[in-house]
């Protein structure tokens, strides 16, 4: 959980301020189930051939689990799968919670409302997780995981963890 101090200088607008709340969650929620790819094969033809990232997309039988596994499983690594940790939402933050605390100290007396604020940030929360889960290089994919993805590019497979990254202000 992130929590920023913020001082206000007027107090009539703090004790504004204070009389509003708003509960933001930024992540992966368990309606986001991802099709993990079991027997991959290239995209047929008609169907989208290519990724976001100009990758040949792939499509095979699925077992769906909930994209919060996945992501956890990234996260925080799998031992036994030989799977090492790829820290992106950790990472994420330590790199710019003192910007989102900045944009908070910059536009929450301008707006004079929490819940939009709230929004604002978890819509910037979000841009700089999926910035992270694109540019994530270290540690490489193993030999293996590179020859059945067909690119090298940790945290990126069927790119649905990526796009699977939201956030909810007061539960909406």
């Amino acid at each position: 959980m992130l929590e920023f101090k913020i001082k206000f200088d007027d107090k009539e607008m703090f004790k504004e301020i204070r009389k509003q709340s708003a509960k933001l969650e930024v992540g992966f929620f368990e309606e986001d189930i991802y099709e993990e790819v079991d027997k991959p094969f290239y995209a047929p033809k008609g169907l989208r051939a290519k990724s976001n990232l100009n990758k040949p997309r792939r499509y095979a039988a699925h077992k769906a689990i909930p994209v919060a596994q996945v992501a956890a499983s990234n996260e925080y690594g799998v031992p036994e799968h030989n799977q090492p940790p790829r820290p992106f939402m950790r990472d994420t933050i330590q790199k710019n919670r003192m910007q989102w605390r900045k944009l908070v100290q910059d536009n929450l007396p301008i707006l004079m409302d929490v819940e939009k604020m709230a929004e604002q940030l978890g819509m910037k929360m979000v841009k700089d997780v999926r910035k992270t889960i694109l540019n994530f290089m270290i540690p490489l994919n193993a030999p293996s995981t590179v020859k059945r993805k067909g690119f090298n590019k940790p945290l990126i497979d069927s790119e649905q963890m990526l796009e699977s990254v939201k956030w909810k202000v007061n539960g909406r």
